[in-house]
C-alpha cells in the first residue's frame, strides 16, 4: 500500500466513524467533529463521499432481505472495522431510524475504505462533485487526482471522473493545472466545446457567445463539432457559438494561477462577452437590449471591479444611450 493509499484508508475510516458518532447528537462530539473537519480539506472531501456512500446504501434493502455480515463475510476485497460490530451492538434498544442508520454504517465505512485503496476518484462514480463561485469570488480548489483548478468569479464546475476519463463540465472561467495520467483523459467542456489536456497548464473563458483558451505549459487540444487545433504554450483560441475557431494572440503569456487577478483584457471581443465578465464580479449588472450593439467588437483593458470604466468608455459612442435600474444598467 503506498503513502498516499494508507492516508486515504486513514481519512475514509474516520469520516465514516464521525458519521455514525453524529447520531449521538453531543455538544462535546459536536465540537471534536468541528475541529476534526476544520483541520484538512481532505476532511471535508471525505466526508462528503462517505456521507454519499452512505446515503446510497441507506437506500439499498429498506425490508432488510440482506445479512450484511454473511455479504462482509465473503467479501474478499473488504477491509473489516473493528468498530463495524461495535456499531450494530451498540443500536439495541434504539430508535427505528438510527437501527436502520448504523446497521449500514460498517458496510459505509468499509466501502470507503475499499475505495480508498481502489483509487480515491472512483468516489466520483457514487455522486458528482461540483464546486462554485459567488460573484466577485475567486477560489483554488484540489481535485482528487492532484489537478488544481483556479475558479474565477462567478463560475460553476461539474467534475465526473471515471475508469478513463476525468471530465470537467464548465461555466464561467477557470484555470486548470493537469496532473498527468496516462490512463486517464482529461477533459474540459465549455459549451460545445472539449478542451483536452495532454499534461498542462490552461484557461477556458465560457463567455455567453463564444469560449477563450488560453495556454501557459504544455500542449492541449480543442475540438468541435467541426474541426480540431493543438495549442502550445502561449497560443490562444476563441471558439464561437458555430463551433468556428479562431486564433488570435495571447492576452497574457505567463499564467496567473495562484495570483488570479482582477484585471479584463479583451481584444476584438464582443459586448455581450465583455458586459458578462463585469457581470460575473459585480452586483450591478450590465444588460444589452439589442443583438446588433450585443455584437459590436471592442478591445481594451479593464479593472473587474471598475464596471463604471466600461460604462463611461461607452457613454462616448454617439449612439448608445446608458439607463440605470437599481442594479440593472441597461445599454441601449
Amino acid at each position: 500500500m503506498t503513502v498516499n493509499q494508507q492516508a486515504n484508508l486513514s481519512f475514509a475510516v474516520e469520516a465514516a466513524e464521525w458519521l455514525d458518532r453524529l447520531e449521538a447528537d453531543r455538544p462535546d462530539e459536536r465540537a471534536a467533529f468541528a475541529r476534526w473537519i476544520v483541520a484538512s480539506p481532505l476532511h471535508v472531501d471525505s466526508f462528503l463521499k462517505v456521507t454519499a456512500v452512505d446515503r446510497l446504501l441507506t437506500n439499498i434493502d429498506r425490508h432488510h432481505h440482506i445479512n450484511v455480515d454473511q455479504l462482509l463475510a465473503g467479501a474478499k476485497d473488504v477491509i473489516p472495522l473493528s468498530n463495524a460490530r461495535q456499531n450494530k451492538t451498540a443500536v439495541a434498544g434504539t430508535r427505528g431510524r438510527l437501527r436502520e442508520r448504523r446497521r449500514w454504517s460498517g458496510v459505509a465505512a468499509a466501502a470507503a475504505a475499499v475505495v480508498a485503496l481502489a483509487g480515491w476518484w472512483a468516489v466520483s462514480l457514487v455522486a458528482d462533485t461540483q464546486f462554485t463561485t459567488a460573484i466577485g469570488e475567486q477560489r483554488t480548489i484540489e481535485l482528487a487526482d492532484g489537478t488544481t483548478v483556479g475558479l474565477d468569479a462567478r463560475t460553476h464546475v461539474k467534475v465526473q471522473y471515471s475508469d478513463d476519463a476525468r471530465d470537467i463540465y464548465l461555466q464561467g472561467a477557470a484555470i486548470f493545472t493537469v496532473q498527468p495520467d496516462p490512463q486517464r483523459t482529461f477533459r474540459v467542456h465549455s459549451d460545445h466545446t472539449v478542451i483536452q489536456a495532454l499534461g498542462t497548464q490552461f484557461s477556458v473563458d465560457r463567455r455567453p457567445w463564444s469560449t477563450v483558451v488560453t495556454v501557459f505549459d504544455g500542449l492541449v487540444e480543442v475540438l468541435t463539432a467541426n474541426s480540431s487545433v493543438r495549442l502550445a504554450a502561449g497560443e490562444e483560441v476563441r471558439i464561437d457559438r458555430n463551433a468556428r475557431i479562431e486564433r488570435r494572440t495571447a492576452t497574457s503569456t505567463s499564467s496567473p494561477f495562484g495570483r488570479m487577478e482582477t484585471r479584463l483584457v479583451f481584444a476584438d471581443d464582443r459586448l455581450e462577452d465583455i458586459a458578462a465578465a463585469f457581470n460575473r464580479w459585480n452586483r450591478s449588472q450590465i444588460l444589452i437590449d439589442n443583438p446588433t450593439l450585443s455584437a459590436r467588437l471592442y478591445s481594451g483593458a479593464f479593472d473587474a471591479n471598475d464596471p463604471e470604466s466600461l460604462i463611461t468608455f461607452l457613454e462616448r459612442e454617439g449612439d448608445i444611450e446608458i439607463d440605470r435600474q437599481d442594479d440593472i444598467v441597461l445599454v441601449r
